[in-house]
C-alpha cells in the first residue's frame, strides 16, 4: 500500500522548493539526529541573519524571544546573564 502524498500549499515559491529539495537530500543521507541538526541551522541562521538581534530572530521565526533565548543559551551561542 503505498503512503498518502502531504500536498503543498499553493502559495510556494523557489526558495520553498529548493528547501524542500534540501530536506529531501538530507533524509536520504540518514542523518542521526536530524531534526535537532535543522532547528541548529535554522535558528543559528535566523539569528546572524538578524545581525543577533533576539527580537528580529524571533519575529523571523515566528517563536517568542524567550524561545529563542533559551535555544541560544543551550546552544552556548550567547552567555547566559544571572
Amino acid at each position: 500500500m503505498a503512503a498518502a502524498r502531504v500536498t503543498a500549499p499553493a502559495d510556494r515559491g523557489p526558495a520553498d522548493e529548493a528547501l524542500e529539495q534540501v530536506l529531501r537530500a538530507l533524509f536520504d543521507e540518514e542523518h542521526e539526529h536530524l531534526f535537532e541538526r535543522i532547528e541548529d541551522i535554522v535558528m543559528r541562521v535566523a539569528f546572524d541573519f538578524s545581525h543577533r538581534n533576539q527580537i528580529q530572530a524571533a519575529r523571523l521565526l515566528g517563536i517568542s524571544r524567550n524561545v529563542l533565548r533559551a535555544w541560544l543559551i543551550r546552544a552556548k551561542a550567547i552567555a547566559a546573564v544571572k
